[in-house]
């Protein structure tokens, strides 16, 4: 029984999906008819050109029709009754009114707006002409592509509106087949689920903005694009003019996405940014010298070291987080946004760090420096000789050392650590 209903349901849709198709080809056909009489009859030549501009769309729907109806004879088991020869047939039959149009229609006719003939003027009727738009025969403008790739969306949405979106001589049904054939790989996959009909335009176009509208990560990318500027050798005008052009173009995109603050943490600025900058120079300065040091420093890599003293210079500059008797460090609300901003631009470095990572750091670094502190305390006390003093092993003992009264008895400072990083 079932499987009686689910044959009938398979003919019902492969009739109907059959008698689209024929429509579609129907309308190529007359469409190529009518290039053939264009030769003879000029007036047919403004009716011709609005027919054949949809020449494109046409082709579209019937290879979906045609998909269509390939799939449900092979579900049907009639596979043997498809017409491979249709498909060159049609495609001839589009080819040759193309031909047509394109010596009869002057370059760029299909970018003047010719809505007036859609209103009811008839062929015997001149059409009233706008002497504007006489003078409107510019060069074809190519449809956009998009392949899914987040930082080409603002791009593709701009003009794919400006193309097709806001004409209003164009119905919601021609406005999805052109938007499906723009969408390639990724793109074209988010929203292959959905059936292409006319209702569903504003869904598609709604799915395509939540999916890749993410500009959050465009200005990610500007950032790490500024990050990698190449290097200054020497001072030029080139060099000068590459540098200014690079920020300047960065800055400005950064500030046309106008990303809204969607927490406490306002997103950093450019102000922010340059800081950041300058922390970097001060930090390569350091691991440059590093490199120059004793083989203690062998087992790190340099791009590890780099992190660390990074994350050293943004932490010292955060009292809050470490001064643990003043006042800053008492509010809870302060250490939270400091903690957030202290992830946010360690992000620039690690983008998969998180706050949980930043306190578990922060947990590290001051127990290991309170640890070797207290080596070299008690070997002071001890009395013995300047020779025999501790010497620190820690390679960034010395950048800490901002930490050194602010250390306490053991069980004080631990617990007041561990309240930190367990705190959320």
């Amino acid at each position: 029984m079932v499987d009686e209903k689910e044959t009938e349901r398979n003919s019902r849709l492969l009739a109907r999906a059959l008698i689209k198709r024929t429509t579609i080809i129907s309308q190529i056909r007359a469409i190529h008819a009518m290039a053939l009489r264009v030769q003879s009859e000029p007036d047919l030549a403004s009716e011709f050109a609005l027919n054949a501009a949809d020449l494109d769309a046409l082709w579209f729907q019937f290879r979906t029709e045609d998909d269509s109806v390939i799939d449900l004879l092979l579900a049907s088991d009639k596979l043997a009754d498809y017409s491979p020869d249709l498909i060159a047939e049609v495609r001839q039959l589009i080819n040759a009114a193309k031909n047509i149009a394109q010596r009869l229609i002057p370059t760029g006719a299909d970018a003047v707006d010719l809505s007036y003939l859609r209103e009811g003027t008839s062929s015997t009727q001149k059409p009233r002409e706008d002497p504007v738009k006489s003078l409107s025969r510019l060069p074809d403008i190519p449809l956009p592509t998009f392949e899914g790739d987040y930082r080409s969306w603002p791009n593709f949405r701009d003009r794919f509106s400006a193309l097709v979106d806001s004409r209003h001589n164009l119905s919601n049904i021609d406005k999805m087949y052109y938007l499906i054939g723009c969408l390639k790989g990724a793109a074209a996959d988010a929203v292959r689920g959905i059936p292409v009909s006319a209702d569903n335009y504003e869904l598609v176009m709604n799915t395509l903005s939540d999916k890749f509208n993410r500009p959050r990560l465009v200005a990610t990318s500007l950032v790490d694009k500024l990050l990698k500027s190449s290097a200054m050798t020497q001072e030029s005008l080139n060099d000068l003019n590459t540098f200014v052009g690079t920020f300047s173009e960065a800055i400005a995109l950064l500030d046309a996405l106008k990303i809204p603050d969607t927490g406490s943490v306002a997103y950093p600025s450019i102000g922010q940014l340059l800081d950041f900058l300058r922390s970097r120079v001060a930090i390569l300065e350091v691991v440059g010298e590093s490199h120059k040091g004793s083989a203690n420093n062998a087992p790190f890599k340099s791009t590890e070291k780099e992190f660390l003293l990074q994350f050293i210079s943004i932490y010292r500059d955060m009292p809050m987080l470490w001064r643990i008797k003043s006042k800053e460090y008492m509010d809870k609300h302060k250490r939270i946004n400091a903690i957030k901003k202290l992830t946010e631009l360690l992000k620039v470095s690690r983008r998969n760090i998180t706050e949980e990572d930043v306190k578990k750091k922060i947990n590290i670094l001051r127990t290991t420096f309170k640890r070797e502190n207290n080596k070299v305390k008690k070997s002071m006390v001890s009395g013995s000789g300047t020779d025999e003093v501790y010497v620190p092993s820690l390679w960034y003992y010395k950048e800490l050392e901002f930490l050194q009264d602010q250390m306490e008895e053991e069980s004080g400072i631990s617990s007041i650590i561990e309240q930190m990083v367990n705190r959320r």
